[in-house]
C-alpha cells in the first residue's frame, strides 16, 4: 500500500538526492499502511527515529550542494528543512510522552504533502545549479555525507 508512489516529477535530476526522497517516501509509506492496518504505534515507533536521522542526513546533503554550486536560495531553503525538523523532534516527544495522543493519519498526511510539495515546488529551485557542481565536488559531498553516516 504507498500513499505516496514515487513520480518523475519529483525528479530534482542528481541520483544522489532522487534515491533519498524515494527512502524518505517509502517510510512515510510504511508508517501509513502501519496506520491502515492498526499497527501505527509499533510502526511509527520503530520507523520515526530513523526518519528523523535520514531527514538530517538528506537535508545536510542537499544544503551542501546548493552551497557548492552557489544557489541563492540556499538560507531560505535552510529555513524550511529546520521548520520540517523541529516538527519532526515535536512529534517525536509526543510520541514518547503519550503515544495515544498522536494522531498518525494527521501526521502521515503531514508528512507526505510537505515532502511531495517541497520536492515539486522548493527543490526544483536549485535543480540546474546543483547540475552545474563537478563531479569532483559531488563526490566529495557524497562521501563527507556517507562518513558523517557512518560515525
Amino acid at each position: 500500500m504507498s500513499i505516496l508512489p514515487w513520480s518523475s516529477l519529483m525528479s530534482v535530476r542528481n541520483p544522489l538526492l532522487d534515491n533519498q526522497h524515494k527512502y524518505l517516501l517509502q517510510v512515510i509509506n510504511d508508517v501509513y499502511a502501519g496506520v491502515v492496518f492498526g499497527r501505527a504505534v509499533n510502526i511509527f515507533a520503530e520507523e520515526f527515529p530513523g526518519l528523523l536521522e535520514y531527514a538530517k542526513v538528506h537535508f545536510k546533503t542537499e544544503e551542501l550542494l546548493m552551497d557548492a554550486a552557489g544557489y541563492e536560495g540556499l538560507s531560505e531553503h535552510v529555513k524550511q528543512h529546520e521548520i520540517l525538523l523541529a516538527k519532526l523532534e515535536e512529534t517525536g516527544k509526543k510520541v514518547a510522552e503519550d503515544v495515544t495522543s498522536v494522531d498518525f493519519e494527521y501526521i502521515c498526511s503531514f508528512l507526505g504533502n510537505w515532502l511531495t510539495n517541497h520536492m515539486m515546488r522548493e527543490d526544483q529551485g536549485y535543480v540546474d545549479d546543483i547540475a552545474m557542481v563537478g563531479q569532483d565536488v559531488y563526490d566529495r559531498i557524497e562521501q563527507q555525507i556517507l562518513t558523517s553516516a557512518s560515525a
